[in-house]
């Protein structure tokens, strides 16, 4: 492969203007920036797409670095070109938007620009005796669009230095072929991983989130952005491949080296393509047919594709799936039937996409000019969420409606104007076109582009730096070579020679913002590793709460290990804050874990207070002073006190950098005494929480938690209703609180349990009911299993049945576990666990007969079970001769 090097032809002036002046400054300068650019091309993708925050420090680091070099280059020149378009005052435009969503303004203009920030943060520019401080931005997670900003003039600096790169026909090829090798390597790297995984990515790094299991995914924590990335590059591969077609002297040239080139080639085709596929990204299959169709679309009605070339791809796409066929079909076939089923159930199971799609529908109609700032996606779309969800959904899963959500009307306009933009480039390089050459990188680019626009309605591959740098490279092609492709005249008038003086000053600029962009982001990156070991340690805690919810038990080894879990959670987050204090969400994770470490070792301690009673207690005490409160814990609690304060204290600035956080005001009901608040502020907090997050589950349960201790028991359960069928934690802490402490009819009448917790509510009642109280959970979970099994796959439907007939079990009653057990092994034939339960039960009723086949089914599938080969052998004793059952059974002597 040719490396991109600044050459003659380069240099030569194009029609219109051109370089003079070469310096040896100017020719590294410009080995800097070829080098830069293959770094964001090849180097910034390894580090998880940019979605990671150290990859994007290190995306924009190199854009930084490329930059810098290119506007000190052109200072260097005597005479140095500029290309006007229109795409500049657009940028700039788009800059201006999203700077003005971070500057202080007054309020009087903030409810102008705002509105819906004032009625949402009723405790910000309130009353001062609970205000919490002036809330003075458009934007409502300033360090999120802070970082949005300084990603945008990345891709901005990104766009300009490739404008400027690409003086001619070659430059573009040379940088498509880049793109298209860079496909072939990440596709490459991604199936190698795929087939040898260990679920850590690169073979050695745990991310938090997923893992490389099932699905090929390369670098990427996702993937959809994987399979993206590799379409992006498969339009100038199909380019790549056309020009060697096309360069070919004579139709009958085939000599040993073009032959060799060319199933090269024809090979690349087919790795990139079962990259997509294994991906099993149903978007990514979609993008991956627009770009193969606009292209040969183009090519084939401008000549340069005939019949022949279509019968080779047809016999490419069978060599695909031959080869997958030996690994993979089943899953491949599977996940593209949900795409040619013409059902939206199976497309969007569970019907996440449109929920977070209404949510920001909601979210835009009243987001104003400037929406809520680039950036707060993951903060704003739960306001809108009519139901609490057990997942965030970080980005809106739509490009274009996540734009409009963060960035208002005008950021809707400016997207509109630029797609335009970029489309009127494609179209004017396409049909302008005056070789065979120039069209082929056109089409190229055209279907490439056309896929991101595609891909972008179902995904957010706009927001992954190593996606949307790609892209930002090619809407450079389609631009300069709708240049290339105009009149010597039309180039004349967009091509201005700037002076020296006038490179250096735009040099200066570009510098003070590249070195801005980066002092930005480098924080965030440097405490990135960290965050992770935060979050896989906090997984581990939620795991191992669950777990002991589910149980109903704490025991003493539980606590021990939720202790250690805990404090090295604060680890990890302290090492976070040391190097980025400014993280919100580092901050109130911080206070929270200072509050469990508290709750854990009070339950150990002589004076074993919850914080609840300690807030009651101070408050009824009212203390004549802030010395006198302090004074008073330290001699109740002793150290201990200090991680209230240290959870006040973060929760606080936790909130002054995004008022989002609705868990932040739960904190302070609970810890607003350390500064002599009343009862007053708790029911503020808690009001304001629920504006913020007015349909989340934890925030829902613990406001009706603090409601039940002020003994307003029907407001805490009508909070507890709204939520309790919603998945998350709090099903099974309502489920601790109530369940055995209550009648189980009133129980169920007021919560209408399903299969996720009637398991959990059966075994409270069993440790503290009545027999009536088994009777009717039981009753309900008849009733449950009837109702959901036509909502669920098999399997999940025979499992429900399989449950009730446990708790049937349980209590005695074995022709009605028999009964239900039948029905699970009807619903599902092949699931493992009602038929060995149908087969126990079976044993238990003394129906031998019955009970071997199914036995005996369950053993052809797990040999190795000892109980079961105990019931077997049961079984067996009571319907065959002794002597032969053990040799027919296990198959020796």
């Amino acid at each position: 492969m040719q490396s991109w090097q600044f050459t003659n032809e380069t240099q030569t002036r194009p029609r219109g203007g051109g370089e003079s002046g070469e310096s040896p400054l100017a020719t590294t300068c410009l080995q800097i920036v070829d080098l830069g650019l293959m770094g964001i091309i090849f180097i910034a993708p390894l580090f998880f797409g940019g979605r990671h925050t150290l990859g994007r420090g290190i995306f924009i680091g190199l854009v930084a670095v490329t930059a810098i070099a290119w506007f000190v280059r052109q200072a260097t020149l005597r005479q140095a070109i500029w290309n006007r378009t229109w795409a500049t005052l657009l940028a700039a435009a788009a800059i201006l938007v999203v700077a003005t969503q971070l500057v202080p303004m007054p309020s009087g203009w903030l409810e102008q620009l705002s509105p819906r920030n004032s009625s949402l943060l009723t405790l910000w520019n309130g009353d001062a005796g609970l205000s919490l401080g002036a809330w003075q931005t458009i934007s409502l997670t300033p360090g999120a669009t802070s970082m949005a900003l300084a990603t945008l003039v990345a891709y901005v600096l990104l766009f300009v230095t490739a404008v400027g790169r690409l003086r001619t026909e070659a430059d573009i090829q040379r940088l498509l072929r880049l793109v298209a090798f860079a496909a072939i390597l990440m596709s490459g790297f991604g199936l190698l991983q795929y087939f040898t995984t260990n679920g850590r990515f690169f073979w050695f790094y745990e991310y938090p989130f997923t893992t490389t299991h099932n699905v090929a995914k390369g670098s990427f924590t996702c993937r959809n952005h994987f399979a993206h990335f590799l379409v992006l590059g498969f339009g100038p591969l199909l380019a790549w491949t056309a020009q060697i077609l096309h360069s070919k002297k004579t139709p009958g040239d085939h000599s040993p080296a073009g032959g060799a080139l060319m199933a090269t080639m024809y090979l690349s085709l087919i790795l990139v393509v079962i990259g997509v596929l294994l991906s099993l990204s149903r978007g990514g299959t979609i993008a991956l047919m627009v770009v193969s169709t606009v292209a040969v679309a183009i090519y084939y009605r401008r000549g340069l594709v005939s019949g022949t070339h279509l019968y080779g791809l047809a016999t490419l796409a069978l060599m695909v799936m031959g080869l997958l066929s030996l690994y993979g079909s089943e899953q491949v076939e599977r996940r593209l039937n949900t795409l040619t089923s013409g059902s939206v159930e199976k497309l969007d199971q569970g019907e996440g996409r449109r929920k977070v799609w209404n949510a920001n529908l909601a979210a835009i109609k009243q987001g104003g000019l400037f929406g809520s700032g680039a950036g707060s996606h993951r903060e704003i779309y739960p306001i809108y969420l009519p139901e609490s969800l057990n997942v965030e959904y970080t980005h809106a899963e739509n490009g274009y409606l996540q734009v409009a959500t963060e960035d208002g009307v005008l950021g809707a306009v400016l997207l509109a104007a630029a797609i335009l933009m970029v489309g009127s480039w494609c179209w004017r390089a396409v049909r302008r076109s005056q070789s065979n050459s120039s069209l082929i990188l056109a089409g190229a680019v055209t279907a490439s582009l056309m896929a991101s626009l595609a891909h972008s309605f179902v995904d957010f591959v706009w927001f992954i730096p190593a996606c949307m740098s790609i892209t930002i490279l090619l809407a450079a092609s389609a631009l300069r070579l709708a240049q290339l492709s105009a009149s010597n005249e039309a180039q004349a008038s967009i091509s201005v020679s700037w002076s020296r003086l006038r490179w250096g000053a735009a040099a200066a600029v570009v510098s003070f913002a590249a070195i801005w962009t980066v002092s930005v982001v480098v924080r965030p990156a440097w405490a990135s590793t960290q965050w992770d070991r935060y979050l896989i340690s906090s997984r581990s805690m939620k795991a191992h709460i669950s777990q002991n919810l589910m149980k109903g038990e704490q025991a003493p080894d539980n606590e021990a290990q939720q202790l250690l879990i805990t404090e090295n959670s604060i680890f990890h987050l302290r090492q976070v804050l040391e190097r980025n204090p400014e993280s919100a969400r580092a901050n109130l994770r911080l206070a929270g874990k200072y509050l469990q470490l508290f709750d854990l070792k009070q339950r150990a301690s002589d004076n074993a207070m919850s914080i609840d009673q300690i807030r009651d207690a101070a408050m009824s005490s009212q203390f004549a002073s802030a010395n006198e409160l302090r004074a008073w814990l330290n001699r109740a609690f002793g150290e201990n006190s200090k991680l209230l304060y240290r959870a006040y204290r973060h929760t606080r600035l936790a909130l002054e950098l995004c008022p989002l956080q609705g868990e932040g005001y739960l904190y302070l009901a609970n810890l607003c005494f350390l500064e002599g608040r009343t009862q007053e502020s708790i029911d503020a907090y808690l009001s304001q929480s629920l504006q913020v997050r007015p349909h989340n589950g934890q925030v829902q349960f613990e406001v009706g938690r603090q409601k039940l201790l002020l003994g307003q028991s029907e407001e805490a359960i009508a909070h507890w209703q709204k939520i309790f069928n919603d998945a998350g934690m709090h099903q099974m802490q309502i489920v601790q609180l109530l369940a055995g402490r209550i009648p189980a009819d009133l129980f169920c009448d007021t919560f209408h349990p399903g299969w996720k917790t009637l398991p959990a509510i059966w075994q409270q009642y069993r440790k503290m009911g009545s027999e009536e109280d088994w009777l009717n959970v039981l009753q309900r979970g008849l009733v449950a299993a009837k109702s959901e099994s036509e909502k669920l796959k098999p399997d999940a439907a025979a499992n429900n049945w399989r449950r009730l007939a446990l708790m049937q079990r349980e209590l005695g009653q074995i022709d009605q576990a028999l009964i239900s057990l039948r029905l699970a092994c009807e619903i599902s034939p092949s699931f493992y666990w009602a038929r060995r339960e149908l087969g126990r039960t079976l044993l238990q009723a003394e129906q031998y007969g019955s009970a071997l086949s199914h036995l005996r089914w369950c053993y052809a599938r797990q040999p190795n079970k000892s109980s079961l080969k105990i019931e077997l052998l049961e079984a067996r004793k009571h319907c065959e001769p002794k002597t032969a059952h053990t040799a027919s059974t296990f198959g020796h002597k």
